[in-house]
């Protein structure tokens, strides 16, 4: 009984725990169905589409021996190793591979590939929807206050869930608890507030993904560019150092055509570097880099900063002076200098 007099002296609605239970039951719901679809990572790197491990975690779920990847040409080894690399590695694979790993994530997991899912949120029903809820909250009143806002805030916190998987959006949901959890009367300015805030925020959600949209747009133009600048050049070999193609842009694309017109070899991970040639050795490459040397059928994609390591290295292992002659602003053709030893 005192508790219920704390409670309305300091106008706060009894019925605001059970809203808080039930937002925290949500909340655990929607962490749980994102945490099991993209493995213990969970909305970590969700939205990482520079790296191919983001579609690795759901190899998990598939045997190596399994119709869909005999289905893709993969063999056995090659999805095992696929399957279990991470960036320390340095593992290399070759055209067919990736084109069959392009092959058996498009039949099974990536029928929508990202840039579609971002589409999704910007439809106008949803935004009307969430400004509906904002509004309703607003006029909410009377002894129906408690079941608007239990109702409502759920609704609200829901719509913001399928937001949550941009890390920065879970403090839009914190910021408006305290708000919901306040009962108002009338037109407060706590009412105001929770209006006006959510509409703000639900409105720089919408910019924000518009842009997040735009830039994924871009990348598969520009990388769709890439594609087709590679499949006119007369290429033997493609070395990728560092920057990997974004294997899920590939996707939406007819670029999979376009890699058979080049023989591609990937060096893995970000951290890759000339000096470890372990891979390239058992490809029968003495060393990878050397054999790009004064081959103007060969080209290596890296940024400027990796070209200077690289003629670091020629230099401290051979003894060799060689410069970078630019193809493109993110491919090169390497040659020796002249010069006396």
């Amino acid at each position: 009984m005192q508790l219920a007099t704390v409670f309305r002296e300091r106008r706060i609605n009894p019925n605001s725990i059970l809203t808080t239970v039930a937002l925290i039951v949500l909340m655990g719901i929607g962490s749980y169905f994102n945490t099991s679809h993209y493995d213990r990572e969970g909305w970590e790197g969700f939205f990482e589409f520079n790296e191919l491990r983001a579609n690795i975690n759901d190899y998990n779920l598939v045997r190596s021996d399994s119709e869909a990847v005999q289905n893709s040409s993969l063999s056995a080894n090659d999805f095992e190793m696929l399957r279990t690399w991470n960036y320390a590695d340095r593992k290399v694979f070759s055209i067919d591979v990736l084109r069959a790993l392009g092959a058996f994530t498009l039949d099974n997991y990536f029928r929508l590939d990202r840039v579609q899912t971002f589409a999704r949120y910007l439809q106008p029903e949803y935004l009307f929807l969430s400004m509906l809820v904002a509004l309703v909250v607003f006029f909410s009143g009377g002894f129906r206050d408690s079941l608007f806002q239990f109702a409502l805030s759920s609704i609200l916190f829901f719509g913001l869930g399928l937001l949550l998987k941009m890390p920065d959006r879970v403090g839009d949901a914190i910021i408006l608890q305290p708000l919901m959890l306040v009962r108002p009367r009338h037109v407060s300015k706590r009412k105001l507030t929770l209006t006006l805030l959510s509409m703000l925020i639900l409105a720089f959600s919408y910019h924000k993904i518009s842009a997040k949209k735009i830039e994924l747009t871009n990348e598969n133009k520009q990388l769709s560019e890439r594609l087709k600048t590679l499949r006119s050049m007369p290429l033997d070999l493609v070395v990728l150092w560092g920057p990997m193609l974004r294997i899920e842009f590939v996707h939406p694309l007819d670029s999979l055509e376009s890699f058979r017109m080049i023989n591609l070899f990937g060096l893995g991970a970000t951290s890759q570097s000339p000096f470890n040639d372990y891979w390239m050795e058992r490809l029968g490459f003495d060393d990878i880099y050397l054999y790009t040397l004064n081959n103007s059928r060969t080209a290596i994609i890296a940024d400027e900063a990796r070209i200077s390591i690289l003629k670091q290295y020629y230099m401290e292992r051979y003894g060799l002076r060689t410069n970078a002659r630019s193809i493109e602003p993110w491919l090169f053709q390497i040659y020796e200098v002249n010069h006396q030893p």
